[in-house]
């Protein structure tokens, strides 16, 4: 009789195991009463751009009342809707990073979990949305070269800027205030920006030029902006102003990308001394005419259509 028993025992609980596996097995091929879920995944709160409101969106499946919160492991931060009665449709709703209180959330991963009135059921979302409201940080390892010439002759005409961040997002180069550059980078680390000397399609002057690099973060995050200066030069003569004596050579020397340089020496009012002639860059001397008298000159040095004067003063030869 108590043989009977056991065996009774041992069916109705093998009995109960497998009905509890069906079960399990039903709920595992029934179809999620919510579909198609699309999630920002990052959010700053702070940062006044478009990532500061995460937009969350699912399809739903059936007709029902909902309740929608955020949460933060299992406990609700934000609550969206509250017996929000819908039918069959994509439900959209933004979240700001803050809590019911509207305090800003502390820095971290949250989730998205709807319960369901009329299917009596709960789901988690397994998309993280990470909250993030710290800046990144930004360093200026290098600039090369020293000196550009965005002339479009191929030769020198962009400046590498090299940045070192400690997150990934996008690389910003501002000129005057206006973006001229950016570059995106996929993780963060060491990332370059090119420039090409130009704002709003045309080049700036020859000049020493302040810039201000920045790095805006996945969340929106500006770091702080770093300063630098670069330095358009088309040509360039040196000395600004030559001494040169009577009966001897005019030594000077130009600085220039282009291939070669063309030069002239005149008088003040536009009288030719020395006629045009081409050079490369680098240093150049020339024997004065004997006739030339002492005084003021412009040296006039043109690269690829640039100019740059440098004043010639002729003096009497010693002895």
């Amino acid at each position: 009789m108590r043989r009977v028993a056991v065996t009774v025992l041992v069916l109705a609980l093998l009995g109960g195991t497998a009905a509890a596996f069906t079960v399990t097995e039903a709920l595992k091929l029934e179809r999620s009463p919510l579909t198609a879920p699309r999630f920002a995944e990052v959010l700053s709160p702070t940062c006044a751009c478009r990532t500061q409101v995460a937009r969350l969106s699912f399809r739903l499946r059936k007709p029902d009342r909902l309740d929608v919160d955020i949460v933060s492991g299992e406990d609700p931060v934000r609550t969206l809707a509250h017996d929000l009665d819908r039918t069959r449709s994509r439900v959209r709703l933004r979240w700001d990073g803050r809590d019911d209180a509207g305090a800003v959330v502390p820095d971290g991963v949250y989730r998205l979990r709807v319960s369901l009135q009329k299917a009596d059921r709960k789901i988690m979302f397994p998309h993280e949305i990470r909250v993030d409201t710290e800046a990144p940080a930004l360093e200026v390892v290098r600039i090369r070269p020293a000196a550009f010439s965005p002339d479009g002759d191929g030769r020198r005409d962009t400046v590498t800027i090299s940045l070192r961040t400690s997150e990934a997002g996008q690389a910003l180069l501002f000129v005057n205030g206006q973006l001229a550059a950016k570059a995106r980078m996929e993780t963060e680390g060491e990332t370059e920006l090119l420039w090409d000397g130009s704002l709003e399609g045309r080049p700036l002057e020859q000049d020493v030029h302040t810039l201000f690099a920045r790095v805006r973060d996945l969340a929106g995050n500006l770091s702080p902006p770093a300063r630098l200066s670069v330095r358009i030069r088309y040509v360039e003569v040196v000395p600004e102003v030559v001494v040169a004596r009577r009966g001897t050579r005019l030594r000077f020397r130009v600085l220039s990308d282009a291939m070669r340089v063309s030069w002239r020496l005149r008088k003040p009012g536009g009288t030719e001394v020395l006629a045009d002639a081409r050079a490369k860059p680098g240093s150049i001397a020339v024997l004065l005419p004997g006739r030339i008298r002492t005084g003021r000159y412009v040296l006039e040095v043109v690269a690829n259509e640039h100019r740059e004067r440098a004043v010639v003063r002729v003096v009497k030869r010693s002895g």
